[in-house]
């Protein structure tokens, strides 16, 4: 079964062997083909750019993998980075179309569950009591589909933890 410890995994097995001991001037669709190579090579049933419907639209979520075709407890996950120079791209607010895809998955395909990957390729990391408050304090606004929650988790070469993202609460 897929679940925190293969997605947490997956982020250790990127970000050590990118960054070694300095950053690198890596972006997203540089880490893309290392993560899903990487799935292909330690896990059954990958698919990449797997759809979620939203009314007529069509979006796609990153990842999906796990048990598929041997059992039935695949999980999904979204891929955000941020790179050596710095910046926000792993904020709540710079996320907001990675939660929604992926609060809007259907449980039933996604038993192991839902995560949003932040790859931290910086020289310096993110502490939790920085990131944690934006992610708690998030609110997507009203909708009239149900919502589940994600479990983002951090991964720098030093440090990694997990939050979890709860879409229905309204801080105010």
């Amino acid at each position: 079964m897929a679940g925190l410890s293969d997605v947490r995994a997956v982020g250790e097995q990127i970000v050590g062997p990118i960054c070694g001991n300095r950053a690198r001037k890596y972006e997203e669709r540089d880490v893309c083909p290392m993560v899903h190579a990487y799935l292909l090579g330690r896990y059954s049933g990958v698919k990449r750019e797997v759809p979620v419907w939203f009314g007529a639209s069509k979006r796609y979520i990153d990842f999906r993998f796990g048990d598929w075709g041997y059992g039935n407890n695949p999980c999904v996950f979204e891929l955000a980075v941020r790179g050596c120079e710095g910046g926000a791209q792993l904020s709540a607010s710079q996320n907001r179309p990675e939660l929604q895809k992926l609060s809007r998955f259907p449980p039933e395909r996604a038993n192991g569950g839902r995560f949003l990957l932040l790859l931290d390729l910086h020289l310096n990391p993110i502490l939790e009591s920085e990131l944690r408050p934006g992610y708690d304090s998030y609110y997507l606004g009203k909708g009239k589909y149900l919502r589940q929650s994600v479990s983002v988790c951090y991964v720098h070469r030093d440090l990694h933890y997990r939050v979890i993202w709860k879409p229905l609460e309204a801080q105010s």
